[in-house]
């Protein structure tokens, strides 16, 4: 399934399967989907995933993502400007992001404007940025398994998008800080995410821990 089409099952999904509101629970969302929302890519994918905060925040989420998930927003960015002015022709901005961006014109000056607003842009869709939360023994988990676990799901061209992601991921389960809900509802984080091979790799790592 294509991205577009994944996030509007997740739409489907949440619309008929929450019975409730969210209570004290933050949605993170990984850096193409920020991408997407921000507009940074075709309306064919942006929609979606704008109409997905809209349905999540109308359940009473807040709407979050990781200081690094902004980062790596940021350094996409980055790339993407060294791309179109010409000075790094291989540079590592995002395919289809530096795609739209050459489609609309965009130079290199557009895109840094783009940078200087985004935490603004971001509030504009209600996404505040937080840090991740700090270590506690008590809820730390095998970072090096769960890595090794997305590695068999995800072929990754840069590491630092590797490492970004388990950091996202664990930081959302030391959020949780230990709570066992049966509701997504009442969970205290959860993360959202396009790439189904990351989620598959966070589902099969979550029911190993827990056995």
């Amino acid at each position: 399934a294509s991205q577009a089409d994944t996030l509007t099952v997740v739409q489907v999904i949440l619309r008929q399967s929450l019975s409730e509101k969210f209570k004290d629970t933050a949605v993170y969302f990984d850096t193409k989907f920020l991408i997407n929302a921000l507009g940074y890519t075709s309306d064919s994918l942006g929609a979606p995933c704008r109409e997905l905060l809209h349905v999540v925040y109308q359940k009473g989420a807040q709407l979050c993502c990781f200081s690094h998930t902004l980062d790596e927003v940021r350094s996409i960015l980055y790339g993407c400007a060294h791309r179109i002015s010409g000075r790094s022709p291989w540079g590592s901005g995002y395919g289809p992001t530096f795609d739209y961006f050459l489609k609309k014109g965009l130079n290199e000056s557009d895109i840094y404007l783009l940078i200087q607003n985004l935490e603004r842009d971001l509030q504009a869709l209600r996404i505040r940025t937080v840090l991740k939360p700090s270590y506690d023994v008590r809820h730390a988990i095998d970072e090096k398994a769960l890595q090794e676990r997305i590695q068999q799901h995800v072929k990754y061209l840069n590491e630092y998008a590797l490492f970004r992601d388990v950091d996202s991921i664990s930081g959302v389960i030391r959020s949780r800080a230990g709570r066992v809900v049966p509701t997504i509802e009442r969970s205290g984080a959860v993360f959202v995410t396009s790439n189904t091979g990351l989620a598959t790799a966070a589902n099969e790592f979550h029911a190993d821990d827990a056995s």
